[in-house]
């Protein structure tokens, strides 16, 4: 709510970069969030920045709903920034505070630091924070049932935020006065303000919880009305997002709130599970004011189920619970810090109505002075004529004309002033939503050109290729600009090891997923001197599945890899291949070819040349339902010149051609064989450019990698 943003310069860059992704998996990733967060902090140097971070790290776990551990992170800043920070940052910090009280139903406490951020607020005539503050003393007197009240700091928040063009505050503050007048009995405007907050809600489309909260006031309001498939309809809605961004309290009450309809439709086993889950959400966080509907459902369930021992019990404790929370000493405190606040604004206003009364007093008297000289010119004029008196009739009768006229004139000028400013207002917000999408693909294509500078880093470098081969080549094109495939090579002793690998996905994920391969590659065999392919890609596959827990039967994943890995000895020319979904193919001349009963299809042949191909396992790096040993295949390389090529499926599975066709595995081995007696680097220039031509202007549909060594 209170989020303090800087402008970003060049030294900032990788502050903004992280704290950008951190945005970025706010809603989808929780753990992402917390990481970019952390290495955010690492850059920060000045006082604002520091604040900047702890702020949104401190909102984060607030909108999650862990208000504690929010609270450990904001209430030390005043103390360690209150001589430093500038009056706003310090309002911004007491508003976040209010804001976890305020969650744990601690008004008096909320209140109090809201009161502290309303001060400094006025004071600066800063608008938005006067906004923010009017709307949530409208929240507190919401919960202290006072809901005129709190419909008029609504409405007051409302200009303000219209003044500040902010469609998020616009929309939140409709929401609350749609839940007022729903308290108060005014059916017919419910339904309208929610429906007009959630359109804002969705065109935004960056606020999950707020668009969640929009959907489950609509799902009860239906309830109410016994429009139940509407209202489960709503509620599912909500309870979905709540679920993906991890926000427990409102994954308990939108529970309560499906229990409800469902013990309304007689569905009593669907009921129970929404009634225990919210309990036990309720008893884990020790959510106090959910506690009551909790034991007023369970009372209603065994009502329902004929348990009278059991109902007896619930209701009793509902009973003692409810009257628990609605001491009077409490609302009383609340009330007493409303009317202070109160009445420091009031004092302003007092002093504005004396001044307002002294010209009033001016205005009075000029009035009186006015209505002496006209009724001495009425007389004038009675005295003068008859005449004239017929002709001011006359007169009024045209008046009278005119007037109705000005009155349709001034109606239709009113109607299109008002569709002016309605076209002028959808203009302005197209614009504003152009400028956050054009500057959410800059930050985020800034960020993965970071992240695929990273990942070229990691790759082995051309040296270690050359201690295999003086001629080789590797052919990569990214699907995107970070690749979900690699290659990888390595020297131990005289056997030379190397390999390229498909990872599940291609983008982000798949990069992900190359940097958890290499590293697994490097710690099984650099570090531990594994040598032999099949025990490589043993390791590899349960050091894949530990890291992504796919040995929990319960999460299941389907994250993985493909991979073709070799292991040369350069003493005897002996080459062990193990893979998993990918093949080998060697190109031999024909006196001196590979004789290797292996082979899975008939050789191709072409200009002395001879093409075999040897296929791996038929099972991923990773989680599979068949999860055997990998086999290794031992060929006896001739003492003349061999080239061993290693393809990913991204070439062969692209669409292209006068037809749009896969380009096929066939294919690319006859174009292989076509160039095998050229060198590695003019065949990598003529395979890049078959593939482009091929592609034409048809989408990349994955990541390309082709190597290519001449042993």
């Amino acid at each position: 709510m209170y989020r303090v943003l800087a402008a970003a310069s060049t030294q900032e860059a990788k502050l903004n970069a992280h704290l950008q992704l951190s945005y970025f998996y706010y809603s989808e990733n929780h753990d992402s969030c917390l990481f970019h967060l952390d290495e955010a902090e690492k850059y920060t140097k000045t006082l604002e920045e520091k604040v900047r971070v702890k702020i949104d790290r401190g909102i984060f776990f607030n909108d999650i709903g862990q208000y504690d551990k929010a609270l450990e992170i904001f209430t030390p800043l005043v103390d360690e920034f209150k001589d430093e920070a500038s009056p706003i940052i310090m309002a911004n910090i007491y508003g976040n505070i209010g804001n976890c009280y305020y969650y744990k139903s601690f008004l008096t406490k909320a209140t109090d630091y809201y009161k502290k951020a309303a001060s400094i607020f006025e004071e600066s005539n800063n608008v938005k924070g006067m906004a923010r503050v009017y709307g949530t003393l409208g929240n507190i007197l919401f919960q202290n049932d006072n809901y005129n009240e709190a419909i008029l700091y609504y409405t007051r928040s409302n200009v303000l935020f219209n003044q500040l063009k902010n469609d998020e505050g616009l929309a939140i503050n409709l929401m609350n006065i749609g839940t007022c007048y729903k308290n108060i009995g005014v059916s017919d405007s419910v339904i309208i303000y929610y429906k007009k907050a959630l359109q804002i809600f969705n065109a935004l489309g960056t606020l999950p919880l707020q668009t969640a909260q929009c959907h489950a006031n609509i799902g009860n309001l239906y309830a109410y009305s016994s429009k139940n498939v509407d209202a489960l309809k709503n509620l599912n809605k909500a309870d979905s997002i709540f679920r993906r961004i991890n926000h427990t309290y409102s994954i308990a009450q939108v529970s309560q709130d499906l229990a409800y309809v469902y013990l309304d439709l007689g569905q009593l086993e669907k009921a129970k599970k929404y009634i225990d889950k919210s309990h036990k959400l309720t008893e884990e966080n020790d959510y106090e004011y959910l506690s009551t509907g909790v034991k007023h459902l369970y009372w209603k369930y065994n009502n329902a189920t004929n348990n009278c021992p059991l109902a007896n019990k619930w209701l009793l404790e509902y009973i003692d619970f409810k009257d628990s929370l609605e001491k009077v000493d409490k609302r009383k405190n609340l009330d007493l810090l409303l009317t202070e606040f109160e009445s420091e604004r009031k004092e302003k206003e007092i002093e504005l109505l004396k001044k307002s009364d002294e010209i009033n007093q001016l205005k009075i008297r000029r009035k009186t002075l006015n209505l002496y000289i006209s009724l001495t010119g009425l007389i004038a004029v009675l005295l003068f004529s008859v005449f004239l008196y017929l002709n001011i009739q006359k007169r009024k009768r045209i008046n009278q004309l005119l007037t109705a006229q000005n009155i349709e004139i001034n109606q239709q000028k009113e109607e299109i002033i008002s569709q002016r400013d309605e076209i002028e207002s959808q203009r302005d917000l197209l614009q504003h939503q152009n400028q956050l999408l054009e500057e959410f693909r800059t930050h985020t294509t800034d960020s993965l050109r970071y992240a695929q500078s990273i990942q070229a880093a990691i790759l082995p470098s051309e040296k270690i290729l050359q201690q295999i081969s003086s001629d080789f080549f590797v052919l990569i094109k990214p699907c995107e600009l970070v690749s979900g495939d690699f290659f990888w090579a390595t020297t131990i002793n005289e056997y030379q090891i190397f390999g390229v690998a498909d990872c599940t996905g291609h983008g982000v994920p798949g990069a992900f997923m190359s940097f958890l391969g290499i590293t697994a590659l490097n710690d099984i065999v650099v570090r531990h001197r594994v040598i032999k392919p099949s025990e490589i890609l043993g390791y590899l596959r349960e050091s894949v599945i530990d890291a992504l827990s796919q040995n929990d039967t319960e999460q299941l994943h389907k994250d993985g890899m493909d991979i073709a890995l070799c292991s040369l000895n350069t003493k005897t020319r002996e080459l062990q291949f193990a893979g998993a979904g990918l093949s080998i193919w060697i190109v031999s001349e024909n006196e001196n070819r590979v004789t290797f009963t292996d082979c899975n299809s008939n050789p191709l042949k072409q200009n002395g040349l001879t093409l075999c191909e040897i296929k791996g396992d038929i099972m991923p790096v990773g989680h599979s339902p068949r999860m055997e040993k990998f086999t290794d295949r031992l060929i006896s390389l001739p003492e003349t010149k061999t080239s061993i090529y290693l393809a990913t499926d991204g070439f062969t599975d692209q669409f292209g051609g006068e037809n749009s066709n896969k380009f096929g595995v066939l294919e690319l081995k006859k174009q292989i064989l076509s160039i095998a007696d050229q060198g590695m680097k003019t065949q990598s220039e003529i395979l890049s450019v078959t593939f482009d031509q091929w592609k034409g202007n048809n989408y990349q549909v994955d990541d390309v990698t082709v190597m290519g060594i001449k042993i």
